[in-house]
């Protein structure tokens, strides 16, 4: 356990094998770190391997700039920022902070988790932060349900890549809580100057219900890359546009899934394989400033689901030869 100072892993592999208990902590046997810092440099990898849950409590500090901190045989949760009765630091930031060549790797993070006293939450409760070079490799992201702490997601330059376990069935599988938000009304997921990547390497669909606002003066917009089918499903804010790479079947319903309408025409959905689909999941119409750009040499392939209608209204261009616009063979509305 971490407790009120720096621990700095510095090269080499180090197994967390058991939990700790301290005074006022005995309801969190997996408490880790508490009102700390915790650094993670030179390449080394600490794996935890004991315990189906541990708690970074609030006010501490993980930050991950060249090394693995691997939680996948956490078989619960690794819980980041926890306001339970550990005295009267409840109301300090716990963060995460990965970048340069940091990777977080979790079965489920739970960015924030909080009593039913909410005067001890701060603004920013629980925060993850996603740099540049850094890597987010989580099967799950969760809150609180129950009393929607405050929490934010900061992505700038990062990637988060989705996974699944053995055994999953859910299909499609929601990583950003469901379709009610219940507990994801206080968290803020921003996209700043760097961008976003999401690479979902399943083989099961990732629905995204929450929304990506853009955190900066000039975002650097979503690229979406990977395998499976990812559902874009909010009311998305960024500026940056959106990358479309890999085979990923990215599925929209509406314009606003996109990120932000540009206020004059210009280019601002880049696809760039062949591989991959847009899939309008609902009938839908792109607005005419938002113009689709192909890169050379790739087919853009597009569809509706049958007795729906996708409708582009902006321009569409290519990037030299060997660029194609096409219906996917079959499929309706188009």
């Amino acid at each position: 356990a971490v407790r009120g100072g720096t621990a700095i892993f510095d090269g080499g592999l180090h197994y967390v094998t058991g939990g700790s208990d301290g005074a006022g902590e005995t309801a969190v046997a997996g408490s880790f770190a508490n009102s700390s810092r915790l650094e993670i440099k030179g390449g080394a990898k600490l794996s935890f391997t004991y315990n189906p849950t541990y708690v970074a409590n609030s006010g501490c500090d993980i930050v991950i700039s060249d090394g693995t901190f691997d939680c996948l045989n956490v078989v619960n949760e690794f819980l980041n920022g926890f306001a339970d009765n550990n005295g009267t630091d409840q109301a300090r930031t716990a963060k995460i902070t990965i970048g340069e060549k940091g990777t977080m790797m979790a079965r489920t993070l739970r960015i924030a988790q909080g009593k039913n006293n909410l005067a001890f939450w701060t603004s920013d409760y629980g925060v993850v932060n996603v740099r540049q070079g850094g890597l987010l490799k989580v099967r799950d992201l969760v809150v609180d349900g129950n009393y929607a702490p405050t929490a934010a997601m900061n992505f700038d330059g990062g990637t988060l890549e989705f996974f699944n376990m053995p055994g999953d069935s859910e299909n499609p599988r929601n990583r950003f809580g469901d379709e009610t938000g219940k507990g994801w009304g206080n968290v803020t997921l921003s996209i700043l100057a760097g961008g976003l990547t999401i690479n979902s390497n399943t083989d099961k669909n990732s629905t995204l219900y929450r929304s990506f606002r853009s955190g900066s003066a000039n975002d650097g917009g979503l690229t979406i890359k990977g395998q499976s089918t990812v559902f874009l499903l909010g009311d998305n804010t960024y500026k940056g546009g959106t990358h479309l790479q890999g085979s990923v079947w990215l599925a929209i319903r509406k314009d606003g899934n996109l990120g932000a309408v540009p206020s004059a025409p210009r280019d601002d959905f880049f696809y760039e394989s062949s591989a991959a689909c847009l899939h309008f999941d609902k009938s839908a119409t792109l607005d005419h400033n938002r113009g689709i750009f192909i890169s050379s040499n790739v087919e853009m392939r597009v569809g509706a689901q049958a007795n729906q209608t996708a409708t582009i209204q902006g321009t569409v261009s290519g990037d030299g030869p060997g660029t194609c616009l096409k219906a996917v063979d079959n499929w309706i509305g188009v």
